[in-house]
């Protein structure tokens, strides 16, 4: 069997190639911080100022969840690197006045992989997976403001080794005039319930800045944002991971989606040539009481991730 150590380290690689521009950086509970909506990754990543509520963003900033019209069913599929898997469901509906509530649950599936000794020798093989279930609760205070709270609960499985891991949300999404919004969350905010192995982890917190501006005279939303630790000896300049992206309204039902992710561009690209690294397009349908959003993330000589989300009305 391999060492429990030597084992997590390379789960945790892992992890960092699915779910993370931070590549050199790999963070425990890595999957927290995967891509589950695919107008937000398409758009640069997961943190943007949408106008408007969306079920899937609200996984990355409860702030984001719908407010208003009838109750939404979401489904989401994504594949990264020909192998890894990720299944999303999710579902709100409104409360109180100026109230929503939303359910969440995802499974990120790292397939099959074969099981070595320490001297390399096979022994079978083995599956990995994390599975996610989030709560998402929405106010509005008033025409301008909106805020959010989420709470994940994620279950780790490696092999024999299991975790499990409470982590909180907290958004805010401001309206500001000339049709500018400006987003903020703290994110992964959490607590180890159970531990891989003695050695101690915890979800790494992160903060995030949005801000988007509707054009005026063209049917087109500009994004800019950061996100950054929120671990006091690991925060950096916002520059350093900036992400910046467009939705053109090429018609009522037809969205046309670009994005880019300095960060994943600085820490992916092929050294020797023009590489496409960091660099995201998608887009959205709408046919009546049915969505579909896509989105393309380029993750350079490693391959890219693919990612779909279905919408229904209820």
């Amino acid at each position: 069997m391999m060492p429990p150590r030597r084992l997590l380290a390379l789960l945790a690689i892992g992890w960092a190639i699915v779910c993370a521009p931070q590549i050199l950086e790999a963070q425990p509970f890595a999957a927290l911080r995967l891509e589950t909506s695919a107008r937000l990754s398409a758009l640069g990543g997961t943190s943007v100022a949408l106008g408007r509520g969306d079920l899937a963003a609200a996984w990355h900033n409860p702030a984001l969840l719908p407010g208003e019209g009838a109750p939404e069913l979401g489904l989401g599929y994504g594949r990264l690197l020909g192998t890894v898997e990720v299944f999303w469901l999710g579902t709100w509906r409104p409360l109180a006045p100026r109230q929503s509530a939303g359910l969440q649950a995802l499974v990120l599936h790292y397939g099959s992989m074969e099981r070595l000794d320490e001297a390399g020798q096979a022994q079978g093989r083995f599956t990995a997976l994390d599975a996610l279930l989030g709560l998402q609760y929405r106010r509005t205070y008033s025409d301008a403001l909106e805020t959010g709270a989420g709470l994940k609960v994620l279950y780790s499985a490696l092999e024999r080794y299991t975790a499990l891991v409470l982590a909180l949300d907290l958004g805010a999404r401001w309206r500001l005039p000339r049709q500018w919004t400006l987003a903020v969350g703290l994110r992964h905010l959490g607590w180890t319930l159970k531990r891989y192995t003695a050695t101690p982890e915890r979800p790494e917190p992160e903060v995030t800045l949005a801000i988007s501006k509707r054009l005026e005279y063209l049917p087109l939303t500009l994004h800019l944002a950061t996100l950054g630790s929120a671990e006091a000896e690991r925060i950096y300049a916002p520059w350093e991971d900036l992400a910046f992206g467009g939705e053109l309204t090429l018609a009522p039902s037809l969205l046309v989606r670009f994005g880019y992710r300095m960060r994943e561009q600085r820490e992916l690209r092929h050294q020797n040539r023009l590489d496409m690294a960091g660099l995201r397009l998608g887009f959205g349908l709408q046919f009546g009481r049915f969505g579909l959003d896509y989105a393309y993330r380029s993750l350079s000589t490693p391959g890219g991730m693919h990612l779909w989300n279905l919408r229904l009305v209820l």
